[in-house]
């Protein structure tokens, strides 16, 4: 049995914070319980395997590829039916072993201090999904940028007040650094006085290293978000998201008691959002326990908001973090905290030698409640048997606010996001979630 040093210090966390208040293994072709007597005139039950279709890709700076890795399919209990990788295009689609519950993934990352090691997802009661979407393995490593020379002489709007906004390095020196691969260049313009925003889309070029901006690119005008602020919100902010940029653009944050307006582009881009943002920390001797909380709402073809409040949760959610520490059977139950949150993503980050730095990370997704079996991976990863530190801990709960929370819609959900279909559907404008994250020393 492994010996997980944490034990003894996530019970005492505990009582600290309560006192604070393609193929597969496995044979596809089973009958479903032929102890039925089956005759010739009562034939057995056929059973129809489930299918599923995911995807692999490693993740270097901008860059990805597809990757393959391993696939554990796994009974009720945890226990492995058998495994299959990805192919040479990262892709998976077949039939699962009769009797899949759960399903893990797993490949290597890599990062500059602990250097390479496994990492596994895991899918917890999977019987409604189609589509798991795509893992990415991601290899931390000093990323460059590409560099253009700005040409800006026809841009009056920096001398007339106005600040600008952009989705890479802000011009600088007669230069501009664009680290994350875009193609696109998303500026925004906003006066000194906030009582003005324009927004412009402008295409890199491909044949030069130069960038011509003027005053005619600013075509988009801004529209002043109505703001809502939840009683506990410290921070509130307003972006848009493009299919064609990695990161958010035109992305304006303040605090809550700043006056200045916040601006959305709906003519620049097709989605736009508000959201608002609360972190509290409790530090204690041997760990910190970290909590944020946010709601985002995505704006309507009038560019207007539904109702954006941050989640209220009640006082059981640090038990409920703290009893997910063991992680081999056990029981959670997040429903209690807040009716609208539906799904949770458990992280773990473990340390097995501190002398060879070799470790493991593991996130664990389910419904807001169920129980994590006893997992295990055949041949495929065998858990260490020495001493394991449990490092980090978290449990990432959300919810779209409107549906339904049962494990069927959020299944149905899920393979939308899969697909990539979220932002075009109305059952995903309201968004809420609560990270919790306990750092041990």
């Amino acid at each position: 049995m492994k010996k997980l040093l944490y034990t003894t210090l996530a019970a005492s966390i505990t009582l600290a914070l309560a006192a604070c208040g393609g193929s597969s293994g496995g044979d596809n072709n089973q009958l479903s319980e032929q102890a039925q007597q089956s005759t010739p005139d009562t034939p057995a039950e056929k059973v129809t395997p489930q299918t599923i279709t995911l995807r692999a890709e490693s993740q270097e700076c901008s860059n990805y590829q597809p990757k393959q890795v391993d696939i554990v399919f796994h009974d009720e209990n945890g226990a492995s039916l058998g495994s299959a990788k990805t192919d040479s295009n990262g892709d998976f689609s077949g039939e699962l072993p009769v009797g899949t519950k759960h399903l893990s993934v797993i490949g290597e990352v890599s990062d500059s201090a602990d250097g390479e090691y496994q990492y596994i997802r895991t899918e917890l009661d999977i019987e409604h999904r189609e589509n798991l979407g795509t893992y990415y393995f991601k290899t931390t490593t000093e990323c460059s940028c590409e560099m253009y020379r700005v040409d800006d002489s026809g841009l009056t709007l920096k001398q007339n007040g106005y600040f600008l906004l952009s989705n890479s390095t802000l011009p600088s020196n007669g230069n501009l650094a664009v680290c994350d691969g875009s193609e696109t260049l998303y500026l925004a313009a906003i006066s000194r006085e906030h009582n003005d925003a324009k927004a412009a889309v402008i295409s890199l070029p491909k044949s030069s290293q130069t960038i011509v901006i003027s005053d005619a690119d600013f075509t988009h005008s801004g529209v002043i978000v109505d703001k809502q602020i939840s009683a506990s919100a410290q921070i509130i902010g307003a972006f848009g998201a493009a299919t064609d940029a990695s990161s958010l653009v035109f992305n304006q944050r303040q605090a809550t008691d700043e006056t200045m307006p916040l601006y959305i582009f709906p003519d620049a881009v097709e989605h736009s959002y508000y959201h608002q943002v609360e972190f509290n920390q409790t530090n204690f001797d041997t760990a910190r326990f970290k909590v944020w909380k946010s709601a985002r709402s995505r704006a309507n073809t009038e560019h207007e908001f539904g109702v954006n409040e941050i989640p209220l949760l009640s006082d059981s959610l640090n038990d409920e973090v703290m009893g997910i520490s063991g992680r081999e059977n056990v029981t959670y139950d997040f429903s209690t905290i807040n009716e609208d949150l539906a799904r949770v993503e458990f992280r773990y980050s473990y340390l097995v030698s501190d002398d060879a730095e070799t470790r493991y990370d593991w996130k664990i997704n389910g419904g807001i409640r169920g129980t994590i079996p006893q997992l295990s991976f055949g041949d495929v990863f065998k858990l260490p048997e020495e001493e394991m530190k449990l490092e980090e801990l978290g449990a990432y709960i959300y919810g779209y606010i409107g549906n339904e929370t049962d494990s069927e819609t959020y299944a149905k959900l899920l393979d939308f996001i899969a697909q990539g279909e979220s932002r075009h559907r109305a059952e995903f404008d309201n968004f809420i979630y609560t990270r919790a994250l306990v750092e041990f020393d």
